[in-house]
């Protein structure tokens, strides 16, 4: 009985990362990631796994999307993403990062606010924020990324 539970567990775990992309796509497209992503009112705070991640995935998407939004709005996600940094949960830790480096890759003033974050999660003594901070500054502060920001100045 056991090995049925884990296997359900399982399952369902599966079933909502493939949701992801209807989350991102669905959500950001039509508006409704903006009520749930904004700090205020935002899943990220929450502590169910893909609850938690999915906060993370639509201030991703929003990133990329809502090009009309001012930079405080994603600059207000940057504590939420320090906050979440130390959480050692796979499916949260990636969404994290993908938040932090599309936040960082916005444009040149986040960019710079992004890697300050990043540094900070490198000095802590949690591996999961360090692995975030990694992987944030190796995208941050590529030659990729930064010629393309130098476009953007």
């Amino acid at each position: 009985m056991q090995r049925l539970e884990g296997l359900h567990r399982d399952v369902i775990e599966r079933l909502r990362a493939l949701a992801d992309p209807t989350r991102l796509n669905g959500m950001t497209r039509c508006g409704i990631a903006t009520e749930h992503a904004y700090p205020k009112r935002t899943r990220a705070t929450r502590q169910e796994e893909f609850v938690k991640r999915a906060g993370f995935v639509l201030m991703a998407g929003l990133t990329v999307v809502d090009k009309c939004a001012p930079d405080e709005h994603f600059a207000a996600f940057l504590p939420l993403v320090a906050r979440a940094a130390d959480d050692e949960r796979n499916f949260v830790q990636k969404a994290v990062n993908w938040a932090l480096r599309q936040i960082g890759k916005r444009n040149p003033h986040l960019n710079a606010v992004a890697i300050e974050t990043a540094l900070a999660l490198q000095r802590s003594q949690d591996p999961s924020a360090r692995w975030i901070a990694a992987g944030a500054l190796r995208e941050l502060r590529s030659r990729r990324v930064q010629d393309r920001l130098d476009v953007l100045r």
